[in-house]
């Protein structure tokens, strides 16, 4: 009898694609500290029900749509986030002759393009142990959420679609990277007005977690002659900021005013920016509160106050959403 599948024995390796739907044979980076991978197979099929004279509940079965979707969940790291933010703001060139430096940002004019030289990373990656490997084609960046909290290491997960999964291939002989984590005591957080200067003012010792979600608006389109993907749509992006404050009766008691001031909005920019030695990464926000948020929460007896921004365009940061990575890697591979 086999041995059931040790989900700790899984390992997943990527391999950069040049052209959307045609997979890569051998894989070039193996993942460090994936926490989790799952996907979801698409396969739909449909019960045809016409009229033959008999009561069975159907006599045909039609195929429709194939494709997959599936999310990837691990620690953050100052050399990793590269796989991430490549996948959804597009490949960056490199500044610097080590540490080296990248600049993304959100797509301002136009969708990220799928090919080119700045076209967004997309995918084969392979998920599994030896003899039992599953194969993503074209697995692109959907959403990415960045999650901070004091005292913890910074995660992430990401949503992908494909164009298919099946169960060719086998894993490279890739080995172990070093990799430097991000924690949430190498973070540094800035608030600064719609129309100020972004990384002017920084807020210590109030904020205890932030999650900033990105979401590119990727759909997978079908046309006829073919029942999987044939291409990727995107539409504007959307994204939001959520912060957990303490309360305190200057900082945040003027935030709350500010809330509920009916002659003005609560529109920031605001700075993420996590530093260990010579390793950054930086995170630049701009956005609005739609709506206050619940006044005196309460973690563990302490005053607690959150604040979602949603993200809106500012001329002065050029952008609503753009980061910078700073770090030791020459080459994305």
């Amino acid at each position: 009898m086999a041995n059931p599948t040790i989900l700790d024995t899984l390992i997943v390796q990527l391999a950069t694609e040049t052209t959307w739907g045609t997979p890569v044979g051998t894989q070039t980076v193996k993942l460090m500290d994936v926490l989790d991978c799952t996907f979801k197979p698409i396969a739909e099929r449909k019960r045809l029900r016409g009229r033959r004279g008999t009561m069975a509940p159907a006599h045909t079965v039609a195929r429709q749509r194939f494709g997959v979707e599936g999310t990837l969940k691990g620690y953050a790291s100052y050399e990793d986030v590269l796989y991430l933010l490549e996948g959804m703001c597009g490949i960056a060139t490199p500044s610097g002759v080590g540490p080296y430096t990248r600049n993304y940002a959100a797509p301002a004019a136009s969708p990220v393009a799928l090919s080119g030289g700045a076209r967004a990373r997309f995918y084969t990656l392979f998920y599994g142990e030896s003899g039992d490997v599953r194969r993503i084609t074209s697995a692109v960046l959907v959403k990415l959420v960045l999650e901070f909290n004091e005292g913890e290491e910074v995660k992430y997960e990401a949503s992908f679609l494909g164009k298919s999964k099946d169960a060719t291939g086998t894993l490279t002989a890739l080995s172990d990277r070093a990799v430097n984590p991000i924690y949430g005591g190498d973070v540094a957080l800035y608030i600064d007005a719609e129309g100020g200067t972004i990384g002017s003012t920084q807020i210590s010792n109030l904020a205890y977690s932030a999650k900033l979600t990105l979401d590119a608006m990727r759909k997978a389109r079908r046309h006829l002659g073919n029942y999987y993907p044939s291409r990727i749509a995107e539409t504007p992006w959307d994204g939001e900021l959520d912060l957990g404050f303490e309360y305190d009766t200057t900082i945040v008691q003027a935030y709350v005013a500010d809330l509920l001031d009916t002659t003005k909005n609560f529109s920031k920019q605001v700075r993420l920016k996590a530093t260990n030695g010579t390793n950054i990464l930086q995170l630049d926000f701009a956005g609005t509160a739609e709506e206050p948020g619940e006044e005196l929460g309460d973690d563990d007896g302490v005053g607690t106050y959150d604040i979602n921004l949603k993200g809106l365009n500012n001329t002065t940061l050029g952008n609503w959403f753009k980061a910078q990575v700073v770090n030791g890697v020459a080459t994305v591979a």
